[in-house]
């Protein structure tokens, strides 16, 4: 595992459109006089990243992510592209990876576990360019120091928390589920993904 400021521990997500039970929210708190970035790298439970973009801070600012919006909806204050959703096909192909473990060309090899849930975890590091698009495990990716930064976490089940705490730079137990009666048994295999957008 690469160093990295934060380690979220394992979230754990319902996916289902009308199925709000689980969610894992991070929050992330500037506490300097200066504007901060913050990359955030989801992984799976197979350490494959996933998903990765930068997001401001403002100073002496916090911001929250809900994993559910951000796997659900798309829900992503990218810096380098304000206003703007993570694509619904990269959604699906993210969800995929998260609950069948599998990439939509194939599951061989397997990038994660089965799940009725979206799990893996989180990385969180302090970079300089809200451009940089290189992968959280790739040799030259480049973190700066980010002191200024601290997060917090939260799990929730069933409209309740069941974990909360500070995040540091080891990986935190996952917690005790409680059973989700609203969860369904994942597909085998990916779903068709929808169409690319068109060429400009």
């Amino acid at each position: 595992m690469l160093a990295v400021l934060f380690l979220a521990g394992y979230f754990e997500v319902s996916i289902e459109p009308a199925n709000r039970n689980f969610d894992t929210r991070i929050t992330i708190v500037n506490g300097s006089a200066e504007a901060q970035r913050a990359r955030i790298n989801v992984w799976t439970d197979h350490d494959q990243p996933v998903l990765w973009y930068t997001t401001p801070i403002e100073t002496h600012g916090s911001k929250t992510i809900s994993m559910r919006e951000l796997l659900v909806n798309g829900a992503a204050d990218v810096c380098a592209s304000p206003g703007a959703s993570v694509p619904v096909r990269l959604q699906e192909e993210v969800r995929c990876e998260l609950t069948v473990g599998c990439k939509a060309a194939g599951c061989t090899p397997r990038v994660g576990q089965r799940h009725a849930h979206a799990i893996g975890y989180v990385t969180i590091d302090a970079v300089a360019d809200c451009m940089d698009l290189t992968a959280p495990n790739a040799t030259d990716y480049a973190t700066t120091p980010g002191g200024a930064l601290t997060a917090t976490f939260e799990q929730i089940a069933n409209g309740r928390v069941i974990a909360s705490g500070p995040l540091g730079n080891r990986l935190l137990p996952r917690p005790r589920m409680p059973r989700d009666p609203l969860a369904r048994r994942p597909p085998r295999a990916c779903p068709p993904l929808s169409p690319p957008p068109p060429a400009m």
